[in-house]
């Protein structure tokens, strides 16, 4: 991508830190015997800061030219970790019943932006990953979609897919304002080790 000038959209899916365990926080290799000697939730943090380091590297390259050419980053998670009584029982687990904890576990993701020339202002605290693109599309080439509610939804099981809801704010048992305020990054965020400007 560096040796090609011209615009391009590169889309990478990762599926670091899903489970299994195959990297160390240092990125040595897991063997399933030793994942078994720790629990899933260590090994799932030991996973996590190795992504994190790979991710950061990665961006550290992409912001390494010069400030007029850097690029659009967007850094999203598709979901959280699966609560531990989701993990006991996948089929059955009923996220109608879920608790708030397990709740803000699964839906609250990852969200960050690097948007060259765009003033943080110009995102919102509430902002969800469905608004993404259409932001986007709209602060750089004047596409004008009008956003979408930013919104999350459950299925009652995997026998329901179809039954599903909306989880409110009250249901997570969160003020999305405040919360939401460590979570979204804009243009000096990812240059800022990850902390929003004030």
């Amino acid at each position: 991508m560096k040796d090609d000038p011209r615009p391009t959209f590169t889309f990478m899916h990762m599926l670091l830190p899903h489970p299994p365990t195959v990297f160390d926080q240092d990125g040595n290799l897991i063997m399933p015997d030793q994942e078994k000697l720790k629990s899933d939730k260590e090994n799932y943090i030991n996973q996590l800061i190795y992504t994190n380091k790979r991710i950061e590297g990665m961006v550290d390259d992409l912001l390494a030219g010069p400030d007029d050419q850097d690029p659009i980053v967007i850094i999203q998670s598709d979901e959280g970790p699966h609560p531990p009584r989701l993990q006991k029982d996948e089929t059955n687990f009923d996220w109608f019943e879920a608790t708030p904890s397990e709740l803000r576990e699964k839906l609250l993701v990852l969200n960050a932006y690097y948007l060259p020339g765009v003033s943080h202002e110009k995102l919102y605290q509430t902002i969800s990953p469905v608004n993404t693109f259409r932001l986007v599309f709209d602060l750089y080439f004047g596409a004008k979609l009008p956003l979408l509610p930013d919104r999350s939804y459950v299925y009652k099981d995997r026998s329901d897919l179809y039954d599903f809801r909306e989880v409110s704010d009250a249901q997570l048992d969160i003020d999305r304002e405040t919360h939401n305020a460590t979570l979204n990054c804009s243009s000096s965020c990812l240059r800022n080790g990850g902390v929003p400007p004030p």
